[in-house]
């Protein structure tokens, strides 16, 4: 693999240390990226292991090919909400060692003022991780729905406490003039919240938009239920979540799958009756040193989550 000093991994040496459980095992990177956490994953794994590295960013997996010359490395260009029909293809259903997901979106996307997933630089709001002609953008929410629905999006899924006088202004905004950039969007939202925070006062809004045009919750939630049947016997899912809703269901996923089977109480208890039913904790959380922070501010909010199929 050729280096590239545009993305920093996330709790890399974490992941590899609680993942990795035989190094001739099956692995899937579910959210490519840039290869950072798969190069490590293949740097810790031996010649005959297998690593199937997913995403559904064109850009992603147009840089895996040009940057990956692995035979144990296999891109796919999928939502991993797919993962399950990717595994029964491949004839690797329930024999995968291990499923790793990185729910951050990576610093190249971030950095690219075309992709609009940032407030930083100005661009075309898009927000689109799958770029595909019939998808919605950011852009069409902006402009064409309605109030009631914009402030919807802005509390659901970024939990944003003016969403109603956000969503108001917007559409006051939209019907003198088309809202069509980051910076249009950033500055309107940025007029209705007065805060000296040192978080920027779209930042909740332009979350929002981006989880809802790609879908990112119910993606995940998809992905989850279908989790256990992937995974062989010990085999391990770790997930690294960066806001609390992704973190909320990851928590509460694992949590109703770890809980003690139900018991009558009035016949005694054999062993093994208060053993959980499918999985168990292997990492409750976990988040980065204050090294990583220090060197990489962009991995304060993250959180490491890991769990073993028994």
């Amino acid at each position: 693999m050729t280096t590239t000093n545009k993305h920093i991994s996330v709790l890399q040496h974490e992941v590899i240390e609680h993942l990795i459980t035989d190094k001739s095992g099956i692995y899937i990177d579910a959210t490519f990226g840039r290869g950072g956490h798969s190069n490590a994953i293949l740097q810790s794994l031996d010649t005959d292991a297998k690593l199937f590295a997913i995403d559904r960013d064109t850009d992603a997996i147009k840089f895996g090919t040009q940057n990956f010359q692995d035979p144990r490395l296999k891109l796919i260009h999928s939502d991993f909400s797919s993962l399950i029909d990717i595994c029964k293809t491949a004839n690797i259903f329930g024999k995968v060692t291990g499923i790793f997901l990185d729910l951050g979106v990576s610093s190249p996307q971030f950095d690219n003022a075309d992709r609009g997933f940032s407030f930083m630089n100005d661009g075309p709001l898009d927000m689109r991780m799958h770029q595909s002609s019939y998808s919605v953008t950011a852009k069409d929410v902006i402009n064409t729905y309605e109030e009631k629905q914009l402030a919807d999006i802005f509390w659901k899924y970024g939990e944003e406490r003016l969403s109603r006088r956000i969503a108001k202004r917007i559409v006051h905004h939209r019907s003198q003039a088309a809202i069509n950039s980051t910076t249009q969007l950033a500055n309107i939202v940025k007029s209705c919240i007065h805060s000296r925070q040192p978080k920027h006062p779209a930042t909740r809004v332009f979350q929002a938009l981006r989880i809802f045009v790609n879908q990112e919750l119910e993606q995940l939630e998809t992905l989850l239920e279908d989790v256990y049947d992937i995974l062989c016997v010990k085999g391990r899912l770790a997930v690294i979540s960066f806001h609390s809703l992704e973190d909320r269901i990851v928590k509460n996923y694992i949590k109703s799958h770890s809980l003690p089977k139900e018991t009558d109480k009035s016949i005694p208890l054999l062993p093994g009756d208060l053993q959980s039913t499918k999985m168990h904790w292997c990492v409750r959380k976990l988040r980065p040193k204050d090294e990583e922070i220090n060197d990489n501010t962009r991995s304060r909010s993250a959180i490491l989550r890991v769990v073993e199929k028994l």
